[in-house]
């Protein structure tokens, strides 16, 4: 009995500990799912301005340029920013306070084609044809612009579904 009612109060800390880290976890899976559904540039940032998290155009869009975290910390702070962000102050769950900047401009896919390309393995070329075909181009329009023939836009585009695992457009 001495020696569990030494025991005890380690093993509840333990437990605590446990659950507390696996609440934080989910959150943290819920917080990135949550980033990853907006369309445009995304971060989680904290009020001196350090990005916390980020969706993956908003990681794409900042590895470009390292400069763009700047712009990032401006916004976050109030400042005057080259680019408009929507700004959302939100509770930091004992992180302090941190804000949710989202980029008001047109959802630029550019990040995101880039994210996909190297995630699927595509070619430049794939990489350009994913572009327009992203912009909502016909394979005639991708061809012309692409300076190539519609049966070779074809073939590039059924090698990228295949990639993707995708069945069309």
């Amino acid at each position: 009995r001495r020696l569990l009612s030494f025991v005890t109060p380690a093993l509840q800390q333990r437990l605590a500990a446990e659950r507390w880290l696996g609440v934080r976890g989910a959150l943290r899976g819920a917080l990135e799912a949550a980033l990853d559904a907006i369309p445009s540039c995304a971060f989680v940032v904290s009020a001196s301005g350090v990005v916390r998290e980020a969706n993956a155009s908003g990681r794409a869009w900042l590895a470009e340029d390292s400069a763009r975290y700047g712009v990032v910390r401006a916004a976050a702070q109030g400042r005057e920013a080259p680019i408009p962000f929507t700004v959302t102050h939100v509770d930091g769950g004992g992180n302090g306070a941190q804000r949710l900047l989202v980029h008001r401009g047109r959802n630029d896919a550019g990040p995101r084609v880039a994210v996909a390309a190297a995630r699927w393995g595509f070619t430049p070329r794939q990489t350009e044809l994913l572009a327009l075909l992203v912009d909502g181009l016909s394979n005639r329009v991708i061809a012309a612009t692409l300076a190539i023939s519609e049966r070779t836009v074809e073939a590039h585009l059924s090698a990228m579904f295949e990639r993707a695992q995708v069945e069309g457009r």
